[in-house]
């Protein structure tokens, strides 16, 4: 019996051999994959910029995909197939990139740097009534429409001040400042991806004594005080004499 099953096996070997398909030549094995990878920088001082949302798109509709930066500003795509892509970045108080065409390599990594923008105001405090003159320690108060938009900062030694990052909007400015009048209602527009410029004026309070002490100094000023104090006490012992004068008469 088994010289039987043996003799068959080798009648019909060949036959299953030609059936069977089979690779010529050598194998192949797949094609490595290529990746992307970057960094997100701030523009103004270089720092990372944590969550900004990174997308791609390739030549093949299907070849598209999105991440988030981590907290050093870094983001990695693998597994793509080797070709052009189009990264868009965008994340609120920055702005947005977009069109940034990058060629991925055979079992290659492409990295790339990425600046953006802040999105903010920037300006500055002028005294007017001392030509222009830097006002430092002035409250700047902001508010813009939706949560968090709102809040204050303080002008530095060279009267100048930055709020960011602010979504794009319309925002109200108010200013205010001891010995200066307040600016109320500024309105400015933050545009996307722009730090919106703005110079304020401001005029100290002007009262009597203020403008005597401009023109005369301190010693004019309290000259101008004991004057002041004469008279009010002139001003008291004649409405008390004329008091009793007016009961005696009764």
């Amino acid at each position: 019996m088994r010289n039987v099953l043996t003799i068959m096996m080798c009648a019909w070997a060949p036959v299953l051999w030609i059936g069977v398909p089979h690779a010529q030549g050598s194998v192949q094995t797949a094609a490595p994959a290529a990746a992307l990878s970057g960094v997100v920088l701030n523009l103004r001082d270089g720092s990372a910029i944590e969550g900004a949302a990174v997308k791609y798109v390739g030549e093949e509709e299907s070849a598209k995909g999105e991440t988030k930066t981590d907290s050093n500003g870094e983001f990695l795509f693998k597994g793509l197939a080797p070709g052009v892509y189009m990264l868009t970045i965008e994340k609120i108080g920055y702005g947005s990139r977009r069109g940034i065409v990058r060629q991925a390599v055979q079992n290659e990594t492409a990295f790339t740097e990425i600046n953006m923008h802040d999105t903010g105001i920037k300006g500055s405090i002028e005294d007017v009534t001392q030509g222009g003159a830097a006002v430092e320690g002035v409250t700047i108060m902001y508010v813009g429409r939706g949560e968090g938009n709102s809040g204050e900062v303080v002008s530095d030694q060279n009267g100048d001040f930055e709020i960011f990052p602010l979504a794009p909007g319309e925002y109200s400015l108010s200013v205010a400042a001891d010995r200066y009048r307040d600016r109320e209602d500024i309105i400015r527009t933050v545009i996307d991806g722009q730090m919106t410029p703005i110079e304020v004026k401001m005029r100290k309070k002007t009262t009597f004594f203020k403008l005597f002490d401009d023109r005369y100094g301190w010693n004019g000023a309290l000259v101008l005080l004991s004057i002041v104090a004469v008279i009010g006490l002139i001003f008291t012992l004649t409405a008390s004499w004329l008091m009793r004068k007016a009961e005696r008469q009764s």
